[in-house]
């Protein structure tokens, strides 16, 4: 748990395609918002993918 600075749970990280922490959630988060930041990284690796 340290190592993600983790305060307990429930807790929620979001790692992007190069292993960096790109969110931390503690407690609940909404489907919607947690869909579109998995979009929006999902996006974001695609993007580099396609330019490299």
């Amino acid at each position: 748990m340290r190592a993600y600075a983790l305060r307990g749970t429930p807790s929620l990280v979001l790692i992007d395609a190069r292993g960096n922490l790109r969110e931390h959630y503690f407690g609940q988060v909404e489907d919607l918002v947690l869909g579109a930041r998995i979009a929006s990284l999902v996006h974001e690796a695609g993007a580099g993918a396609t330019a490299a």
